[in-house]
């Protein structure tokens, strides 16, 4: 194992060599990172994730599963072009420490349990499932990964994030309501 990557296992905060941006550019890097929480290692992704998570569970507190719809949707196509210009910016097709497209895609994921609620375990269940698919990239989410810029960042986690709402929807169906 190179020393490099020895170094990107301990567990820190590691911020890549940055172009100077302006204060806009700033907000939308600090918004592609998760607010900094993919700087985290190791395992940005997860990192972002945790984020996600807490961003998917305010959303399930809205009124109506409509408005919940219509954030996610929002969110995820929003974070197209943000996703991409950090690629840009960090001269890096998919970088590590742009973690949006895991944050905004969380809800995807969790949309079979609006208006139900789930246990602290099954939480954590989904949470390893969502990481599990995330990483595996189930078909077609690593073709999803060629297409240009932000799209690619994107939506090879939407796939992942509809195979785990199918397998959250499975569990529903088979183990809570009957």
């Amino acid at each position: 194992m190179s020393s490099k990557k020895i170094r990107s296992a301990r567990p820190g905060w590691s911020i890549p060599p940055l172009p100077p941006l302006s204060i806009s550019e700033r907000v939308t890097l600090a918004l592609g990172t998760g607010f900094g929480s993919g700087f985290f290692r190791p395992a940005p992704g997860t990192w972002g994730s945790v984020v996600g998570f807490a961003y998917a569970w305010l959303l399930l507190q809205m009124p109506s599963l409509s408005a919940y719809l219509a954030v996610t949707i929002l969110g995820v196509f929003l974070s197209v072009p943000i996703c991409g210009k950090c690629a840009r910016w960090l001269r890096d097709p998919d970088p590590g420490c742009v973690v949006l497209d895991e944050i905004a895609c969380a809800p995807i994921a969790l949309l079979p349990i609006f208006g139900t609620s789930l246990r602290w375990w099954e939480w954590v269940m989904v949470f390893a499932v969502y990481r599990i698919a995330d990483i595996v990239k189930p078909f077609p989410a690593r073709r999803m990964e060629k297409l240009p810029g932000g799209w690619g960042i994107m939506f090879d986690d939407v796939v992942s994030s509809l195979y785990v709402a199918g397998l959250c929807y499975l569990w529903q169906e088979r183990f809570r309501l009957h």
